[in-house]
């Protein structure tokens, strides 16, 4: 809010604020002034008013033309200023000049919910038979009922109470209005509430109560309260946190007395596992509460989800008071937590020197190992805590300055880490060994060197630390400060000292690789004039990748520039052949490949691993801006249509991930839209077979050839449709049509004879493209297959449906023989096969056999569709159709062809049995009959007969 100065505003704004009607009479008669004035916050001189409680002078301004609800620029009308001055006379003017009781201001907050906040109950009384709504609430979700308990209010509660309002109105946390008056310690306003019925144990969103809501403001009449109301002492919030914890957390001790004589209890943990009493070990203000807490027989031992005690965490905010109160109850001294720390450990890594005292008196062991082998006197080191690193060597006489954790590190290592200068003096003047080397090989001078501190380095070179030392890896403190040094002032001072700027890692990396790596300008150019050899010179113990390959890869032109200017050959390759252009392109840094160019790097160079060019790599990635570099000052126009290994063009690859802008480039630039690969793929193949949309309109309009087909015989419409781009194969038939003048795209066949139809079988959308451009539904392939019968082959239902509605002919056989409904049978999706079998009409395509002699009835029965079985048995299936194994379809229910030849044998000698055929059952597998390689006479017809009819 801005605060105006009176004297600078108009004199109607000075009127009304001193409240003289007769000035602001004559200001209006006059007409001197403006009467809708508004100052920098859109305040009017009605709003001013409004504010001061002038209800003459509004009912003044209204009449000689003021809006009533004018708003300022936070949303606020004169209704609300009057409200929030509790001045009912210019709450009751406004309204007879019909005020709006319901406007917003921006934290949608109405007059009513102003009134309730400022206790303006006369106000109130005229806003809330006007209001549409009376529990509206603002941008919280707080309604006039919430403002009111939050402010205590009484009388303002009780009169919308009166008037209905919501009593258990949520706010956006879920909270009623009993939470706020609760926290807030408003006795009166939460008795009231309780008396209309509000619920005293309501949780919010994160099932806190009223009790918790107590507990946190430390309210104890309205604990005394709820408490006497018999509501849950221990409920739990969503943490597992109960009112006792949440007390005992806020250091409200009069309140945790009262909890404990209601029952609380001392033991619930969290869903941490944390007890009430780890909060009074570690919370302000909690020392008489972690007291009477111990007195009340809390378990000072418990742990918590991570091993720690009220203990430990006294140790991390250094609470000695409680720590003596917690070990004088019989807590453990050295009992560690999951990590195997110690109390000692904690109150060493947080520097609390003084707690460090309190837990030796009471005997802590200061040798005790903890996490990694760390003893206390590590942690303290390595957080640079120098008073506590004194105070525990002093407590172990035979202390070793040379002891090490499990990783062979020292205590000099760690105070390297550290940042506290003083703490590693003092452990060096301990005449500690400089030079001792941990399991990976370093020394403390590596750690100093990593942590960039001159200051740390110095120190221990001038203790006789070696500069040589070289890591596991071969690295030397030198190499660290090349990493990290920006400055390049630690890097000088190792030079200084003697260490070696060509010696490598074991990866054959100098110094000057791992500050080209990290951009370091000033590390650079030091490494560079302390070299007296070049640099770049390629020996057994020399990768290939150079300095100037880690630059230009990371996009670091300034170091990049330096280098350059001492490399021999800006064109040299890696392990691949890639040269530092290749892979400044491929990263997309368009500084760095201007001044390779500048340079005179070769644009045009093929790598040795897949033949790509820095044009290639650019436009894999869609880097317009290195695109541009490279082709303005290439020599050769032809390098836009450069090839990889493959024949693939860069192009080819915008095309690939999608980049549209790029493409556009390239074909601006002259590139070849229908150059294709080894694969006689070209770009739009790409761009249909992964949708990329943008670029096949890019090459729409460069004329490309839609009808080029790849090595398999496919077109891109072929690639679109397997692809189940439906948009794709409209605008490729579009295109097709109107401009390639090519009507016949839709039926080029590849070279297993598929339409795009074909391929389009598993995508419904697709092949509802196809066929609203008239794609033919019965073309066949090179096996006689037509697309019906690919998605019966698959089982594909709601393909099955939709080509099913387009007039297919179900009566085609492939080269084996088999129909669609053979083919859907042979899938084993039943409801797929009940869809072609629903159109079915003619029963010469129900009996027809394949090449084997199976019908549908053979391939159903074999899969156990029952449904399937009695439609196709109704529809005309012949019982006796033998397959080419002479076998009936009866015998394609058995599991195994010895089942079958087992079954087949016990119905022969059931034929044969005389004085009466035996009855089968009509719902078992013996249901049906096979006479396999035997003759069927008219008697035999007649059992058979029989035996179907269930007859003896």
């Amino acid at each position: 809010m801005t605060l105006l100065q009176i004297q600078n505003e108009p004199e109607l704004i000075q009127a009304c604020f001193h409240g003289n009607a007769d000035e602001v009479r004559a200001i209006i008669y006059n007409k001197s002034e403006e009467i809708n004035y508004q100052d920098r916050e859109k305040r009017t001189a009605l709003h001013a008013a409004a504010y001061c409680g002038e209800p003459d002078i509004i009912d003044l301004l209204i009449l000689s033309g003021a809006p009533p609800n004018h708003k300022d620029n936070k949303w606020r009308t004169p209704l609300h200023r009057a409200c929030c001055s509790r001045s009912a006379a210019s709450v009751e003017v406004l309204l007879k000049h019909s005020a709006d009781v319901n406007a917003r201001d921006k934290q949608w907050q109405t007059p009513l919910h102003v009134a309730a906040s400022n206790n303006a109950v006369g106000c109130a009384k005229m806003l809330l038979p006007l209001v549409t709504k009376l529990d509206m609430t603002d941008r919280t979700g707080r309604s006039a009922l919430h403002h009111a308990a939050f402010n205590g209010h009484t009388a303002m509660v009780s009169l919308l109470l009166e008037n209905r309002a919501k009593i258990n109105a949520l706010d956006k946390k879920e909270r009623q209005a009993m939470h706020w008056a609760c926290f807030m310690g408003h006795i009166d306003v939460v008795m009231e509430l309780a008396q209309h019925g509000a619920d005293l144990a309501c949780p919010d969103k994160q099932m806190f109560t009223p009790l918790h809501a107590a507990a946190a403001g430390g309210q104890t009449t309205v604990a005394k309260f709820l408490l006497e109301m018999n509501v849950d002492v221990n409920a739990v919030n969503c943490n597992g946190n109960t009112p006792l914890h949440i007390a005992c957390l806020n250091g409200m001790d009069i309140i945790v007395n009262d909890l404990l004589a209601y029952g609380a209890s001392i033991l619930v943990t969290n869903t941490k596992g944390q007890t009430p009493l780890h909060y009074a070990a570690g919370a302000s203000y909690s020392d008489t509460i972690l007291e009477v807490l111990a007195n009340e027989k809390a378990d000072v031992n418990a742990k918590c989800q991570e091993g720690r005690t009220p203990l430990h965490i006294a140790a991390v905010h250094g609470r000695c008071s409680r720590a003596r109160v917690l070990l004088n109850h019989g807590a453990i001294v050295d009992e560690v937590d999951i990590y195997g720390n110690t109390a000692l450990h904690i109150a060493a890594q947080h520097g609390h020197d003084a707690f460090i005292n309190t837990l030796l008196l009471h005997k802590a062991q200061v040798d005790k190992p903890g996490s990694g082998g760390l003893l206390p006197v590590h942690v303290a080191a390595l957080n640079g805590r120098l008073d506590c690193c004194k105070k525990l060597i002093s407590a172990m006489p035979q202390f070793d300055i040379n002891c090490s954790d499990n990783s062979s590190r020292t205590l000099l290592h760690a105070a390297a880490c550290s940042n506290n200068l003083e703490c590693l003096h003092y452990i060096i003047n301990m005449d500690c060994d400089t030079n001792l080397r941990d399991s990976i090989g370093r020394t403390p001078l590596h750690y100093a060197a990593a942590n960039s501190s001159l200051s740390f380095v110095s120190k221990l070179v001038d203790s006789d630390a070696d500069v040589s030392i070289a890591d596991i890896r071969g690295c030397t403190p030198l190499h660290f400060a090349a990493a990290f040094d920006s400055e390049g002032s630690m890097i000088h001072f190792l030079l200084q000292a003697g260490a070696n700027p060509r010696a490598t890692d074991s990866q054959g990396h100098s110094a000057l690789h791992y500050a080209a790596l990290k951009g370091s300008s000033a590390a650079l150019d030091i490494l560079i004039k302390r070299s007296e050899h070049d640099l770049f010179s390629l020996n057994a113990n020399v990768p290939n990748v150079t300095p100037l390959h880690y630059a230009a890869f990371h996009g670091h032109d300034e170091a990049l520039s330096l280098l350059i200017n001492t490399v021999i050959d800006v064109d040299l390759r890696d392990d691949k052949g890639r040269t530092p252009l290749d892979l400044a392109a491929f990263q997309g840094h368009d500084d760095v490949v201007t001044s390779l160019v500048n340079a005179g790097a070769i644009i045009w160079v093929n790598d040795l691993f897949s033949g790509r060019t820095p044009i290639h790599s650019a436009a894999y990635n869609g880097h317009e801006g290195c695109l541009r570099v490279l082709l303005d000052n290439s020599d050769d126009e032809n390098i836009v249509n450069a090839i990889d290994n493959s024949d693939r063009t860069p192009l080819m690859w915008c095309v690939l991930n999608g980049h549209a802008d790029t493409a556009g480039l390239l074909l601006q630039r002259n590139a070849l839209p229908n150059a294709v690969d080894k694969a006689r793929r070209s770009a739009l193949h790409r761009g249909a077979a992964l949708g990329r949309e943008e670029c096949v309109d890019i090459l729409f309009q460069y004329q490309v050839d839609v009808c080029q087909r790849d090595v398999r015989g496919r077109s891109a419409l072929h690639l679109a449709a397997a692809a189940g781009y439906s948009g794709m194969l409209v605008a490729l038939d579009k295109y097709a049509t109107q401009y390639a003048k090519d009507p016949s795209l839709l039926m080029q066949v590849d070279r297993r004879g598929f339409t795009p139809l074909h391929w389009a079988c598993d995508h419904c959308e697709s092949i509802q493209q196809l066929i609203a451009v008239e794609a033919e539904v019965n073309a066949r392939d090179n096996n006689n297959q037509s697309v019906i019968m690919y998605a019966a082959a698959k089982g594909k239902g709601a393909a099955i449906e939709l080509l099913l509605e387009n007039n297919v002919d179900l009566s085609v056989a492939d080269k084996d023989g088999n129909t669609a409904l053979h083919l859907v049978c042979h899938s084993g999706v039943e409801n797929a096969v009940l869809l072609v079998l629903d159109k079915i009409e003619d029963q010469a395509i129900v009996t027809k056999a394949n090449l084997n002699g199976e019908t549908a009835l053979h391939l159903a029965a074999r899969d156990g569709m029952l449904p399937v079985t009695e439609i196709l048995l109704s529809k005309g299936a012949s019982v006796f159709a033998i397959d080419s194994r002479g076998r009936y379809p009866a015998l394609a229910c058995a599991q195994s062809d010895r089942v079958a030849d087992c079954l087949e044998l016990i119905i022969a000698q059931m034929m044969q049995v005389g004085g009466g055929t035996p009855r089968l059952s009509t719902s078992g597998r013996g249901s049906l009959n096979s006479l396999a390689n035997t003759t069927i006479d008219v008697e035999l017809c007649v059992r058979l007969d029989d035996l179907l009819s269930g007859t003896d």
